[in-house]
């Protein structure tokens, strides 16, 4: 089966520190890159094909950069929201490029890998995955669809942090019928503390926090745990996994972090059982979109290539 690649755009707000030239030279011409900098600072080079500057947060800065080119939306299938924090290895590269011409998700993130710092523990890397189906996307390094895109964008400007829009964007989810995806298979690195980036200098923790909770109650949002909702295994003939089966599954993928940090191991072991625990049955499962063709690769018991396609 010939896959068409899904053309991308990386869109990375940059300060003075920015890590993005630690991967940028490296996306050859798998991703188009935009640099829209929060800094005064000079990322010209042929990494950048778009360069752009706007104080304020994250999604302000893009936002003012989408307005500034009209258009560019339609041109890209995914547009991939990038902190300049954040290592992206090559081969987490090829792998989300093939898992988006795979799959066409309407909204995904790259997992973290078992040496990131992280705030949500359903974040991290599962070695046991390929890929898990959630309601969550972190504000980190979320990758919309163009149709999750245009329906988020209108809001990019709620507050200053950001901090609360996953949220909001759980309820684009449920409105649509959809699910979100965490890509297991293809890790990037957090490099500091979340919060600690220059990008939130402007705003204090105490302050991020009053501004999650004001967008949460100004859009009567439930704060019920986001959950994984099923799980892709990560061998050569991948398996469809549900509640208990995912649990199990799950439990045995956070091993490497014990080379790294036993506490966040424990932390990710009891927000897997107490937090994020999967209960969604298969019935609930097979009214959303895009779920049919997660069984029917399954089914197929063919395995997931990172070939490039055609």
């Amino acid at each position: 089966m010939s896959l068409s690649s899904p053309k991308i755009l990386i869109v990375v707000r940059a300060g003075r520190n920015s890590l993005h030239r630690s991967w940028s030279y490296l996306r050859r011409e798998r991703v188009d890159v935009a640099v829209s900098t929060y800094e005064d600072a000079d990322w010209a080079g042929p990494d950048a094909d778009f360069l752009h500057h706007a104080p304020g947060g994250k999604f302000l800065g893009i936002k003012h950069f989408l307005a500034e080119n009209p258009g560019l939306i339609d041109q890209y299938d995914y547009m991939w929201a990038f902190e300049d924090d954040l290592l992206l290895p090559y081969s987490s590269l090829v792998t989300v490029q093939a898992l988006l011409a795979r799959f066409r998700f309407f909204l995904a993130a790259p997992s973290l890998s078992a040496e990131s710092f992280f705030g949500w523990p359903l974040t991290v890397q599962n070695e046991t995955m390929l890929w898990r189906g959630t309601d969550f996307v972190e504000i980190m390094a979320p990758i919309m669809s163009r149709d999750f895109l245009k329906l988020a964008l209108p809001y990019f400007d709620e507050n200053f942090s950001s901090w609360g829009y996953e949220w909001l964007w759980r309820r684009f989810l449920n409105e649509t019928g959809s699910f979100a995806a965490i890509l297991d298979a293809a890790p990037i690195v957090h490099t500091r503390p979340p919060g600690c980036s220059t990008l939130y200098d402007a705003g204090s923790r105490s302050v991020a926090i009053q501004e999650m909770n004001d967008l949460i109650s100004k859009f009567k949002l439930t704060k019920e745990p986001f959950r994984n909702l099923f799980g892709i295994t990560n061998e050569q003939t991948p398996r469809l996994l549900t509640a208990n089966n995912l649990l199990h599954r799950m439990i045995g993928g956070y091993r490497g972090l014990m080379d790294h940090n036993f506490d966040n191991y424990g932390r990710c072991i009891d927000g897997l059982l107490n937090h994020h625990r999967p209960i969604a049955a298969i019935d609930q499962l097979r009214c959303l979109n895009g779920f049919a063709e997660v069984e029917n690769f399954t089914s197929a018991g063919r395995p997931f290539s990172t070939s490039k396609a055609d």
